[in-house]
């Protein structure tokens, strides 16, 4: 096969992905309110939004807006620190965390699922690829991050303000 049909056909199969049920819930699953409450229930149920800002690796504004529609739900209440009004916690309830065991069951099984029917050679097989994967975008990551200098970056900055400013 001709290194162009390859390509082509990798950027298809990553592209059918994204309709493969499976895929969708696990994406689902790993980020947005599911992450939020999973990762607040695996730290023993409380935390700081800014905790959770860098923990998740998300912005503060992202965090507000998930926090807000997890409060309105019930599965998450914010509570200000007796001392220092300014300093809010925020706190999985018991139907978070209920909530939380049903999306780790419907993953799992999920998963289950994918493992029964590739079995268990495929299985580590398709966990090494993606491993691998991973690996190669955090290098090129790096090496990309690493080979702009300071300011390049800054440059690249002025630029984003200016289109956003042009934009207004």
């Amino acid at each position: 096969m001709k290194k162009e049909e390859l390509l082509s056909d990798i950027i298809n199969t990553f592209a059918s992905m994204n309709r493969v049920k499976a895929m969708i819930d696990f994406q689902l699953y790993l980020k947005g309110e599911n992450f939020l409450l999973s990762h607040l229930n695996s730290i023993g149920g409380e935390s700081t939004p800014s905790e959770l800002v860098q923990a998740l690796d998300v912005s503060a504004p992202r965090i507000a807006a998930i926090l807000r529609s997890l409060e309105i739900k019930k599965l998450v209440v914010r509570a200000g620190n007796g001392r220092d009004k300014r300093r809010v916690t925020v706190k999985i309830t018991e139907k978070g965390k209920d909530w939380v065991t049903l999306a780790n069951s419907e993953v799992y099984q999920h998963a289950v699922n994918v493992f029964d029917k590739l079995g268990e050679e495929d299985t580590k097989e398709l966990i090494r690829i993606m491993k691998k994967i991973i690996k190669i975008d955090d290098a090129d990551f790096k090496e990309e991050k690493s080979s702009q200098s300071v300011e390049q970056i800054i440059e690249n900055m002025d630029s984003v303000s200016e289109a956003a400013s042009d934009n207004k």
